[in-house]
């Protein structure tokens, strides 16, 4: 997995929210009520998808504003299945920020230095802490002490 960088993670993400912008606008309006700036807003996110590295959804994207050229009949189903893309690739997006987040928490230890504990013996141990245990060291028993005069 390749390490975000959080610049470009915040201009895919700006992308991402101008895309579900226009394209919630196009559910309620239709697509048929579009006018040439809004195509060209589109074109626009299309190209800006595809240089973050969003290239399905920008493909997505583009068979989206073609079929809305053309007033093609099938621009409405070209709409969901771009929605649907959308969504999918922030859902997407979101796994892999949150997993690396996770994995920079994960703290393993150094190859040349050795954990605190063997694996078989767990630090609560009575051999790992004999002071803790005093059954085991007849000695520290308060009877067991010479009287002193």
């Amino acid at each position: 997995m390749r390490t975000i960088d959080p610049d470009e993670l915040a201009q895919v993400v700006q992308a991402l929210e101008r895309s579900k912008q226009q394209l919630d606008a196009l559910v309620v309006r239709g697509v048929r009520t579009a006018g040439p700036g809004e195509l060209g807003e589109l074109d626009a996110l299309r190209h800006e998808l595809d240089r973050v590295g969003a290239h399905h959804l920008a493909q997505r994207m583009a068979g989206l504003v073609a079929a809305m050229r053309n007033d093609d009949p099938k621009a409405g189903r070209a709409l969901l299945r771009t929605q649907t893309s959308l969504h999918l690739f922030d859902r997407i997006l979101t796994m892999e920020v949150v997993g690396e987040q996770l994995a920079a928490m994960v703290v393993t230890p150094e190859p040349d230095h050795p954990p605190d504990h063997p694996p078989d013996h767990p630090p609560d141990h009575p051999q790992d802490h004999p002071q803790d245990h005093p059954q085991d060291h007849p000695q520290d028993h308060p009877q067991d002490r010479e009287p002193t005069p």
